[in-house]
């Protein structure tokens, strides 16, 4: 299955994405690109990722009972961008 609409926000609104994932009983979630689904003003926070990890990507994958697996951009030689 794919989910995709827009304003999928795991900062301020995790259960949106949380509740139509535990619809499907996913194996795996991928979550492509992590930038466009944190939506914090800091990337490069750890007190931020941190609230997105604990309160987005933990909870997907403890409520989905699914793998989680985000994504970032790479360029061709695998480095990030």
């Amino acid at each position: 299955h794919y989910l995709n609409y827009a304003g999928v926000d795991l900062v301020r609104h995790p259960e949106k994405l949380i509740e139509d994932a535990k619809s499907l009983t996913p194996k795996l979630i991928v979550v492509d690109s992590h930038a466009k689904v944190t939506r914090v003003n800091e990337e490069n926070s750890n007190n931020e990722m941190g609230r997105v990890w604990d309160e987005g990507f933990l909870p997907l994958a403890r409520d989905t009972g699914a793998r989680n697996r985000d994504t970032t951009s790479v360029n061709t030689r695998g480095a990030s961008l």
